[in-house]
């Protein structure tokens, strides 16, 4: 899978903000400061992976217009990485770019002790749904610390199973 890389990814322009050689990308990887992969076309990227050493990677999947659509946050707990929230966001029609727009949002917040909290925001419908978990298996949540450039266990949509 092609990667390249930037500062940051602009959703509403789909375009990468500062444009980035993998050598600039490795030496922000090393200090760790913030950068962003873009994982397939840059003009229609896949995945985009959103890296800030040691304590946080954010994994974005555009919609085929280019916007948010879900994303994965990841923090580091000791030597691996913890799946902490999904975000899905669904806009009304194709003319909603920006993040303020979607109609519905969801999000689910996982704690290691099993505790996993869903939060629905349907601005449509006026409502707000809070919904509380307990006792949760999280051993799906946590993911080993990628080596720079190995982004294919975090950036995999599919999160029914551990990464093998």
């Amino acid at each position: 899978m092609d990667h390249t890389y930037c500062e940051r990814w602009n959703f509403p322009d789909v375009a990468p903000v500062i444009p980035l050689s993998e050598a600039d990308a490795r030496q922000r990887d090393a200090e760790g400061e913030l950068y962003t992969a873009v994982i397939g076309e840059p003009a229609n990227p896949e995945v985009l992976v959103e890296v800030v050493r040691p304590d946080y990677v954010g994994v974005y999947f555009p919609d085929k217009l280019g916007r948010q659509w879900q994303k994965f946050a990841f923090r580091r707990v000791d030597d691996a990485l913890f799946l902490e929230s999904i975000t899905r966001w669904q806009y009304g029609d194709e003319s909603a770019r920006m993040l303020g727009e979607a109609e519905l949002i969801e999000q689910v917040k996982y704690r290691e002790d099993g505790t996993v909290h869903r939060q629905v925001r349907d601005k449509k419908a006026r409502e707000k749904r809070d919904t509380d978990y307990h006792s949760v298996s999280l051993d799906i949540n946590w993911e080993p610390v990628p080596e720079f450039g190995d982004w294919a266990s975090v950036a995999r949509f599919d999160r029914d199973k551990p990464a093998s």
